[in-house]
């Protein structure tokens, strides 16, 4: 049987411009309502009625979905809900059930990707954890962290910040308030990160002398036979320019050779007279005092003006409430307007403004007090006393 030739939209439609028209414009002529097949097309489909094992049907070939990958392990991590992708490649994860001091504890575990995180989209996946201290492998939040990632974690001293957890574990628990808990929790730290601890926080005042010794004896940091400060480092103005460790910076507070800072007021130790001569130095002379400020002098005619003015439209016998005149300035563009900033019998600051010549037509002046509130002279208590206002309903 001859197959049928290759056809086109001018075979099926012999007009295809008139049915277009046809579809688009209702005002169109009617035309035949069938669009007639062509005679080969008609007798191909009439064959294809009558003998249909003579066409094969040709069908699209069936594939199958492939398998979905499985999840790594911060897939995993971010559908468990603890963190977010960003979030837990910031550093260390928080755990919410952990006091936030110290960060030893606070943030245990880290989740790293073997690489870098810098690498190519077609690069594996592969993460690892990273714990803060060694003994934060037994906290509960790390468990989860395990069973979640399906990763084991460790602790790694040559990992990028693998000694960071026990430092931050001594230096934020080295101060009078939690000492004791930094001796019973030994496990987490180091006695030579103790000891660095304890000389920053002697420094800073944050620690006092006798805390410092039991903390020291109790993380087995053995006191030196010799009481020698040898790393004492003063700069120009006698400020310790470099912290000591343990030991030497009891000695030296104990020596009077160093005098411990102020937390409150977040200063560091500074050496003494004795400390410069323990190493052989002459203390800096001290530094020259500051001058003072030279107050301002105020014209003497407007101060003077001032005071008139004030007294002038007092009654008779009343004190002013004026204790002392800031600044007095003539207002631009007016002759006889001046403002003044006025210390008031209270303490308080305000704010005179005087408009013309006492006596003369349009003479007025308005003081405001610094707090807004309106003031009086109290002939029974013969004193100036504020006027509170009455709220509005």
């Amino acid at each position: 049987m001859n197959a049928p030739r290759n056809m086109t939209i001018w075979d099926v439609i012999p007009d295809p411009g008139r049915a277009v028209a046809s579809l688009l414009d209702p005002n169109f002529p009617p035309g035949p309502r069938r669009i007639p097949v062509p005679r080969r097309l008609g007798r191909t489909m009439r064959l294809f009625d009558a003998h249909p094992d003579e066409f094969p049907v040709m069908e699209a070939p069936v594939v199958a979905e492939p398998a979905p990958a499985p999840l790594d392990a911060m897939q995993r991590l971010v559908a468990s809900g603890i963190a977010n992708e960003y979030i837990a490649t910031l550093g260390a994860l928080r755990d919410p059930d952990a006091p936030f001091t110290p960060r030893s504890i606070g943030f245990p575990v880290e989740i790293r990707r073997v690489g870098g995180m810098f690498q190519p989209p077609t690069a594996p996946r592969i993460w690892q954890l990273h714990l803060s201290t060694p003994a934060c492998a037994a906290l509960p939040f790390v468990r989860r962290i395990e069973e979640v990632t399906g990763l084991k974690a460790r602790w790694d001293p040559d990992f990028n910040r693998g000694m960071c957890g026990q430092w931050h574990h001594a230096v934020d628990l080295a101060n009078d308030a939690n000492w004791e808990r930094l001796a019973s929790s030994m496990e987490h730290t180091t006695p030579t990160a103790v000891a660095r601890s304890a000389g920053i926080h002697l420094g800073y005042g944050s620690l006092s002398v006798i805390n410092a010794r039991r903390l020291l004896s109790a993380a087995g940091v053995a006191e030196p036979g010799t009481r020698s400060c040898p790393n004492i480092m003063p700069s120009s103005s006698s400020s310790l320019t470099m912290s000591l460790d343990g030991w030497e910076a009891v000695h030296a507070i104990e020596d009077g050779l160093v005098i411990p800072g102020n937390p409150k007021r977040s200063t560091f130790a500074r050496v003494t007279e004795a400390g410069w001569r323990s190493l052989g130095k002459e203390p800096p002379p001290p530094p020259p005092p500051k001058p003072r400020k030279v107050k301002f002098a105020l014209p003497a005619a407007e101060v003077a003006y001032v005071k008139d003015a004030i007294q002038a439209i007092l009654p008779k016998g009343v004190p002013t409430y004026v204790r002392e005149i800031l600044y007095v300035g003539r207002v631009p563009r007016s002759k006889s307007r001046r403002l003044a900033e006025i210390v008031l019998w209270d303490g308080g600051i305000g704010r005179l403004e005087i408009s013309g010549e006492p006596g003369a037509h349009g003479y007025r002046w308005r003081t405001t007090g610094g707090d807004g509130r309106p003031f009086h002279w109290d002939e029974a208590a013969k004193t100036w006393a504020r006027v509170d206002e009455p709220e509005a309903d």
